[in-house]
């Protein structure tokens, strides 16, 4: 889900684009009960699963009692940041001499202690079947930034890409893709929507099960919204002084879009779950959409791009190929 700006420092990868064809898959080793994506990752001998979080500008979260016994780190700071609930958190931040994150190595990563507050009431999730988080390691898409983002979640494949070209080299269709402008001026991976009710700046996020909108279009009333996205290094007593809890949702409160048009092109229906959030956004694009699209994130050309998949394949399928791929067939 959403948090606010972090800090990363990962190692530059100049070389990754110098010749063509540049495909690295990064598998989905599985969904959490709140269909949550996870790959696994290595820190010195220790290894988990971590959920990729593209609603979060970051790099890499990890439990508090792991980062506190790694022998190689370094303290860097002390850090706060908001939920969307609109509380605000604090989280000590270390330099990391290099991770994995399934056959990708990163070097020099700044790596955040998992707070454990904000994993109680900061997330915001469908099934509440799912286990404790605390266990759990958390990616966020700066980690991707140096190599663009292509996803198939109904495949289970999270690939680096230097191209669109380069998908299709892979055996995908990249005639129904459909562009629009990438904006990450707020620390977010955005776009830009036409609904029949107006335009919705979406933000995509993979640590979301929902989707979520936090727009009146009823009452054009946006006085909810009082954490400007793009001022949320304030200080948080600007905002919400007594750290109280100022979301306000009701799962049965949805409002489904007749249109959903990105660059002209309609890919409605889509269903939104209405909520009032303090944070100063329109909408949040969660796995419900996500998991029935392919979408490629080209962070170099400030690009992204959509496409629906091909065909339907039904849930009992896919927890069918998330099995057999971890058991190497």
């Amino acid at each position: 889900m959403f948090h606010t700006p972090g800090d990363v420092d990962l190692s530059k990868y100049p070389g990754f684009f110098n010749e063509n064809c540049h495909f690295f898959p990064l598998k989905i080793l599985d969904f959490t009960p709140a269909n949550i994506p996870e790959m696994q990752m290595q820190v010195e001998n220790a290894t988990l699963h971590a959920k990729v979080d593209l609603g979060w500008d970051g790099g890499v979260v990890l439990p508090r009692g792991m980062i506190r016994s790694l022998k190689e780190k370094s303290f860097k700071k002390r850090k706060s940041f908001f939920g969307v609930r609109g509380r605000s958190y604090e989280s000590d931040v270390y330099e990391l001499p290099n991770i994995n994150i399934g056959k990708l190595k990163l070097l020099s990563v700044w790596a955040e202690e998992q707070n454990e507050e904000f994993l109680e009431d900061g997330s915001i999730k469908k099934s509440e079947q799912e286990p404790p988080e605390k266990h759990f390691g958390r990616i966020g898409w700066q980690v991707f930034k140096p190599f663009n983002l292509f996803l198939d979640c109904d495949h289970s494949i999270m690939a680096l890409c230097d191209s669109l070209d380069t998908i299709k080299s892979q055996g995908y269709s990249i005639e129904t893709f459909v562009e629009a402008p990438l904006l990450l001026d707020r620390g977010t991976i955005d776009f830009v929507v036409m609904t029949e009710a107006g335009p919705l700046r979406c933000v995509l996020d993979t640590g979301s099960t929902w989707n979520l909108l936090n727009k009146d279009f009823e009452s054009s009333k946006q006085d909810h919204r009082i954490i400007d996205l793009d001022h949320l290094n304030g200080k948080p007593s600007e905002f919400n002084p007594t750290n109280e809890d100022l979301i306000v949702l009701n799962p049965e409160n949805q409002w489904e879009t007749k249109t959903f048009q990105i660059s002209g092109i309609d890919f409605g229906p889509v269903d939104f779950v209405k909520m009032k959030s303090p944070i100063g956004l329109d909408a949040i694009i969660g796995m419900e959409f996500i998991d029935e699209h392919l979408i490629f994130i080209d962070f170099r050309n400030n690009k992204i791009y959509f496409s629906k998949l091909p065909e339907k394949r039904s849930l009992f399928l896919r927890a069918y190929t998330a099995v057999t791929s971890r058991m190497g067939f």
